[in-house]
């Protein structure tokens, strides 16, 4: 995966031109370290990428949830649920791809323990986290993982 390479999130036929992965693309023309700035975040982890879409439309997605060709999708044959897996919400049918597990190890040491943050909110360890578009806007949702069903791993 490089910068300027085109991706698809599992979920959607938008196209995502990468501009940066994490912890390998440099750039010395940046006064600010990017891989530090986004380690703050507590969502994030290595091997993340920067997208934009739309022209000028950006987004941070975990490597694994993107796809060259939405043509090679393995369909799902288990219910468990992990990062990059392709869900469909029982009510709204509304097809997303999970960029977060609540309960997962995460990588960094952001100033906000994100999965402490989802318990909070009620959510506990698997529910998910998933990314989709509506419409042109890039979305994340946290969901119950009891309300999806896995379609793509």
């Amino acid at each position: 995966m490089n910068v300027n390479d085109i991706f698809y999130l599992k979920s959607d036929n938008t196209k995502l031109m990468v501009t940066w992965v994490f912890g390998v693309t440099k750039n010395t023309s940046i006064p600010i370290d990017i891989d530090k700035m986004m380690k703050m975040s507590p969502t994030f982890q290595s091997d993340d990428i920067a997208v934009k879409y739309n022209k000028d439309k950006k987004a941070t997605i975990p490597f694994n949830a993107l796809i060259d060709n939405l043509a090679n999708r393995i369909p799902a044959k288990t219910q468990n649920l992990d990062v990059g897996n392709v869900v469909k919400h029982k009510l709204t049918d509304k097809e997303m791809t999970i960029t977060w597990v609540v309960g997962q190890k995460q990588v960094s040491s952001p100033p906000v323990n994100f999965n402490k943050l989802c318990e909070i909110q009620g959510f506990s360890n698997g529910d998910i986290v998933c990314g989709f578009f509506d419409k042109k806007v890039y979305k994340t949702e946290l969901v119950k993982k009891g309300e999806v069903i896995k379609l793509y791993e």
